[in-house]
């Protein structure tokens, strides 16, 4: 199974979700129910356990903490959210 930390938002925002799942399709389908806006995945790292997926996911709400507006959602655009997804995985690599 392949595990997933993901950024999705509304298309041309600069709000977006970061969060996990081990299913894109089915976490963007749910997302995309509560939210007025079409809701797209931006980008998106993969992992091999559902560990290393849950404390990369932790690792970067933490990096992102001063940026948090609630939850889960971030005042990043979706271009520096996959910086940030990227530049996450190569620190845990």
């Amino acid at each position: 199974m392949t595990y997933y930390v993901y950024a999705m938002g509304p298309e041309n925002s600069s709000t977006v979700k970061i969060g996990f799942t081990n299913n894109l399709q089915t976490r963007l389908r749910t997302i995309q129910t509560s939210h007025p806006e079409k809701i797209v995945v931006h980008h998106y790292i993969e992992f091999d356990t559902e560990k290393e997926m849950r404390s990369a996911e932790k690792k970067i709400h933490e990096t992102l903490r001063h940026i948090r507006k609630k939850g889960e959602w971030f005042d990043l655009s979706p271009d520096n959210a996959k910086l940030e997804l990227d530049y996450l995985k190569i620190i845990l690599d």
